[in-house]
């Protein structure tokens, strides 16, 4: 039934392995691992799928990486056209919107907080990574969690073209967060073990069940993954590339006098907003797949995961956001109050 490297076969389920071990039986016909997985499905698939990890995608980390994500398309989107793309067309208000002056107070705060949540993550990842061989569905959220941790802080550094508080220090963390962040994609998309084979025979086993099916919820990482991943890639590169040349032209010329280089500082920003607007589609596509991810595992183990529980941990893990969301809402009533008084004086 089965290749003598194989440990399993359709009379032997009881086998303690792991996933380099499962990869001997990789390489067997379909119909042969069909009747394999139908005989053994819950040792092969349990291995194959994995058993997750609350600490990268449990439901308050999930909603931590839904508050980070909601905060940089706000703070990224909205100040980059109403700071950066308006000016630069010479159709700059007389003053900014309410929004916009609140998100400026908290900018730096905003920038900082994502920095250093991006760096937690991408580190955490990394250290998994070189441990244990891992499931399917844990190496599946690696990459999504990397995608929307630091597609997240580089739309909060969009529109941030002059000063950073404490600059050199906020560049050299920028730099280990990106190394590292490459580091963990590279690992997961081109070093990881793959079970193409048994993978898809467990989906159709699966499919087959009387239990509902969430088509492509859980994804191997296969070449058009890894095309796709490249693509995105190379998008942050050319977004961060625009970014120096703008804080490079924001250095030299910061008040934008009438000079032949407006037309270059034109361009970019639109180029700016458009690899902005791709960052967005990316982050939220990364962050439904770990959503559908978490679903699907959820359905195949009928529930039988800490991925839902609300320990510690996971408690924790949004008030993450809490003294940035705080700061906001301060920022907020003291607009408020500000314009009141001017309201006040104006009528006087």
């Amino acid at each position: 039934m089965s290749s003598p490297h194989c440990p399993y076969s359709s009379d032997t389920c009881n086998v303690t392995i792991t996933v380099k071990h499962l990869a001997s039986c990789d390489h067997l016909p379909a119909a042969t691992l069909d009747n394999l997985v139908s005989a053994c499905r819950d040792n092969i698939c349990n291995i194959v799928y994995g058993s997750g990890n609350a600490d990268l995608s449990g439901i308050g980390v999930v909603v931590s990486y839904a508050l980070q994500l909601g905060i940089a398309t706000i703070y990224g989107l909205w100040l980059l056209v109403e700071d950066c793309l308006i000016p630069a067309f010479g159709r700059r208000v007389t003053a900014r919107t309410r929004v916009a002056n609140i998100l400026k107070k908290t900018q730096q705060k905003a920038l900082w907080s994502q920095l250093l949540f991006c760096f937690s993550i991408v580190c955490a990842t990394c250290v998994r990574n070189f441990r244990n061989a891992m499931g399917v569905f844990e190496s599946s959220n690696i990459n999504g969690v990397v995608a929307v941790t630091f597609m997240a802080l580089t739309l909060t550094l969009a529109p941030v073209h002059r000063e950073i508080d404490r600059k050199k220090l906020f560049l050299f963390c920028l730099l280990c967060t990106s190394l590292t962040s490459l580091l963990s994609s590279f690992v997961r998309l081109y070093l990881a073990d793959e079970l193409h084979n048994i993978f898809e025979a467990c989906n159709r086993n699966i499919k087959r069940d009387a239990k509902a099916w969430t088509s492509s919820a859980l994804l191997l990482i296969d070449e058009q993954h890894r095309a796709v991943s490249a693509g995105y890639l190379a998008v942050m590169v050319f977004f961060v590339l625009i970014w120096f040349l703008l804080w490079s032209i924001e250095s030299v010329c910061p008040e934008q006098p009438e000079n032949k280089r407006i037309w270059i500082k034109r361009t970019l920003i639109s180029l700016q907003v458009l690899t902005s607007i791709v960052i967005v589609q990316g982050s939220w596509s990364a962050f439904n797949h770990i959503i559908a991810a978490r679903a699907f595992f959820n359905l195949i183990t009928s529930g039988f995961t800490e991925e839902n529980e609300w320990g510690i941990g996971q408690i924790i893990a949004p008030f993450a956001w809490v003294p940035l969301l705080v700061d906001i809402v301060y920022a907020a009533i003291s607009e408020t109050q500000q314009e009141a008084v001017q309201v006040r004086n104006g009528q006087q």
